[in-house]
């Protein structure tokens, strides 16, 4: 007869991997704070059963392997935004801190958050980016701040024109009076 002690399978059951164990714990906690009506209170009470069946306290699944995370940025104001919000979109409750004098930015990420972090801030730094460029054009064709039509003058691709194009409506056409003529029409 087969000792029941001696069957891996068996034992796997009875002591689960504790990193098996820990990813599962971490992806239900994550359908909790992100799922929607049902699926979140679901997710919520099968975290509880988990956590209390093996005697886990959720602090120490969230503490797990995270380190402290260096993002260099390029610029305090659009870097600094897009990055903290995209952190906190990964980790709600991350404590960013950022560095007064250097253009840093750290926050303690396990790899999985980093990766995800780095790769979300990747793709929407690039998109800001095409849409700032259409909104600069677009601002400066709308108030026809020294547009040039010349035909030395730079041509646009298709995908520039169009984001311009779609920027005008909501680009505010300013009404700048040039002093001098303030002043005659003042005497």
């Amino acid at each position: 007869m087969e000792d029941l002690f001696d069957n891996e399978e068996y034992n796997s059951e009875i002591t689960p991997d504790l990193d098996r164990l820990k990813n599962l714990i971490s992806k239900v906690k994550e359908l909790a704070d992100r799922g929607v009506d049902g699926e979140r209170d679901s997710a919520q009470k099968t975290l509880e059963k988990l956590l209390k069946k093996y005697g886990i306290k959720l602090k120490d699944i969230e503490q797990q392997n995270k380190t402290k995370r260096t993002f260099r940025i390029v610029n305090k104001d659009d870097c600094i935004t897009i990055l903290s919000q995209i952190i906190w979109d990964v980790v709600p409750d991350a404590k960013i801190k950022q560095h007064v004098r250097a253009l840093e930015i750290y926050c303690s990420l396990n790899n999985e958050q980093y990766i995800e972090v780095c790769e979300k801030y990747e793709y929407y730094w690039k998109l800001w980016c095409e849409e700032k460029k259409h909104t600069l054009i677009a601002f400066v064709v709308k108030n026809n701040l020294g547009v040039n039509h010349n035909e030395g003058s730079k041509t646009l691709d298709e995908k520039t024109i169009k984001g311009a194009k779609d920027k005008m409506a909501t680009v505010t056409k300013g009404n700048y009076i040039n002093k001098k003529t303030k002043l005659i029409k003042s005497c």
